[in-house]
């Protein structure tokens, strides 16, 4: 249950009108309409005076579901902390995988057509693969499939949470 449902809950229960409640709280009666139809919610002062009239618990009348609304306590912080770290490591990591992966692949590109020459007669680039681009083309293969494990890696890390 809501604020806003327990306030309308704690007004019927006392059978009082909106405006009544208005000037037990010292505040109009569209700011109570507002708590009520959900589209504001009152200040602490606001919800210490609702107590105090009304008798009720301010962690009962805050709670969502039988759940005590409560600040995030220091050790969340922290933990949310470190998942930070932990997602700007992956992050780290991926970016260097990729720089790795682009750079094989301008490597392999160069070594593949650095030799090539222009046939004027067919107008055609000529391109001889040189022996040692097998072992680039290799490397290009790794570093994608370290960026992709990366990704994976970083995608299940996040859907643990």
């Amino acid at each position: 249950m809501t604020f806003r449902e327990r306030l309308i809950l704690i007004r019927d229960e006392k059978r009082l009108s909106q405006q009544e409640v208005a000037d037990l709280l010292e505040v109009s009666r569209q700011t109570v309409s507002r708590w009520e139809s959900g589209r504001s919610e009152p200040s602490s002062a606001q919800i210490t005076k609702i107590c105090a009239v009304f008798g009720v618990d301010a962690n009962e009348l805050l709670s969502v579901d039988g759940v005590a609304y409560e600040r995030v306590p220091p050790e969340d912080t922290e933990k949310r902390r470190l998942e930070k770290r932990r997602f700007t490591a992956v992050l780290s990591i991926a970016g260097v995988l990729l720089a790795a992966l682009i750079a094989g692949f301008i490597t392999t590109v160069y070594y593949a057509v650095k030799d090539a020459s222009y046939d004027a007669v067919s107008t055609v680039f000529i391109v001889q693969i040189p022996q040692n681009t097998p072992l680039i083309v290799l490397a290009a293969a790794i570093g994608i499939l370290a960026f992709t494990l990366a990704v994976l890696t970083f995608l299940f890390i996040r859907k643990r949470k």
